[in-house]
This record gives structure tokens, C-alpha cells and sequence, in this order.
């Protein structure tokens, strides 16, 4: 009966186990993200690299595919030493070890920049890697796409945020100049151009909804 239960704890224990083995035995590649970017604006992302206590020889990556009209990859390059290095990002990046080494962490930077708008705010950016492990033949890695989040267009008058320039944005920047910390503003708010937001640049943006051409806002 002893060895039984002995048989049975082992057993839990393997299983307890496993989690952390087949962790450790998956290569992963993640490339960071950002948010909170406009039009000019360069943009570093991380890609980092883990396969827990495993050693490889080689590493690789190709096809950066991303919405070329809204983000330019600009470069490419290594964080990490290798007897054999090159990054290209317009086409394939590799580096080579003299001997199979401990890889983990980020192992590369990536420049890019925000070049243009489209309606798809959430641009991703995807990419194939592969690497040669101590033993075996190349391996496909597990690859998470990285993530630049581009600031929507600012519409000068919308305030509230609703898209659309309206009385409701004259009355709430009314509240701004009693309680501006209740009634953040997201622009410039000095519409009759004095130097200040007072409740005359309220009065200015409502004759604005009323009377377009007669009353412009600043671009």
C-alpha cells in the first residue's frame, strides 16, 4: 500500500511538473507595443526571445509585413553578440553564435516610423523567425506581432470627443473655465486668439456652430 500511494505522489508530482517543462522547451518571440502616436512620430519596439535554459546556434527573422501607407520599418538591429550578424529590414536578419549559447530577453530593436493615417487606428506588425537549436534540425518560433496604436485626428471644436463639433462642445468648454480639472480639454481651446481660454472663447465656438464661415477655428 505504501508504494502505491509512493506511486501516486510521484505521479502528481511529474504532472505538476509538466507545465514548466514544456515552457521551458517552446521558443517564443514577442515583439512590444506602443500607443499614443501621430503622424512623424518614430517608434521603438523590443522583440524579445525566451526558450527557457535551452541553448541555440542561430536565429532568424523575415517578412515584416505591416500597412506600409501608415508605418515605415526604418531598422533593424541586433541587441545581442554573434560571430555572424546582419539586419535588413527590408528583407531577412540573422545572427550565428560561435558556440551554442544561452539566448533570453530582448535580442533586437526595431525602428519604425508613423508615416500615415488610415481608419484602422490599431496597426500590427507580424514577422516569421526561426532557429537552429544545440541539437536538431531548424525550428519555426512562436512569434507574437507587435502593436502601434496611432492617436485618432484631431478635429479642432470637438471637445468632448463625440467626432463632431457641436453646442454640446461650447457648453462644455463653458464648465472648463469654472472647474478645469472636472472638464479637461484635449486641444488648444483659445479660439478668438488672446492668449486664454475664457468663456469668450465659449461664446466664439458656439456662433462657430451656428455660423462656420464667419467664426473659423484654427487648423
Amino acid at each position: 500500500m505504501k508504494k502505491f500511494f509512493g506511486l501516486i505522489l510521484a505521479l502528481i508530482a511529474v504532472l505538476l511538473m509538466m507545465p514548466f517543462v514544456m515552457a521551458s522547451s517552446t521558443p517564443t518571440i514577442v515583439m512590444s507595443s506602443s500607443s499614443g502616436h501621430d503622424v512623424g512620430d518614430t517608434v521603438t519596439l523590443t522583440i524579445s526571445f525566451d526558450y527557457g535554459d535551452k541553448k541555440i546556434k542561430s536565429m532568424a527573422m523575415d517578412s515584416f509585413t505591416y500597412d506600409k501607407n501608415v508605418l515605415k520599418l526604418k531598422s533593424l538591429n541586433w541587441e545581442i553578440s554573434g560571430l555572424l550578424t546582419s539586419a535588413n529590414p527590408d528583407g531577412d536578419s540573422m545572427i550565428a553564435f560561435a558556440s551554442a549559447s544561452k539566448v533570453s530577453g530582448v535580442v533586437m530593436k526595431a525602428e519604425v516610423e508613423v508615416v500615415g493615417r488610415s481608419d484602422d487606428l490599431t496597426q500590427e506588425i507580424t514577422f516569421n523567425a526561426i532557429i537552429t537549436p544545440e541539437t536538431g534540425s531548424n525550428m519555426n518560433v512562436a512569434v507574437t506581432s507587435g502593436v502601434i496604436t496611432i492617436k485618432p485626428e484631431e478635429v479642432p471644436g470637438d471637445i468632448d470627443g463625440d467626432d463632431q463639433v457641436t453646442d454640446s462642445d461650447a457648453i462644455y468648454l463653458m464648465y472648463y473655465t469654472f472647474f478645469p480639472d472636472d472638464y479637461p480639454i484635449n486641444q488648444n481651446c483659445d479660439f478668438d486668439g488672446d492668449g486664454e481660454v475664457t468663456d469668450s472663447d465659449a461664446i466664439y465656438l458656439m456662433y462657430y456652430t451656428f455660423f462656420p464661415d464667419d467664426y473659423p477655428l484654427p487648423e
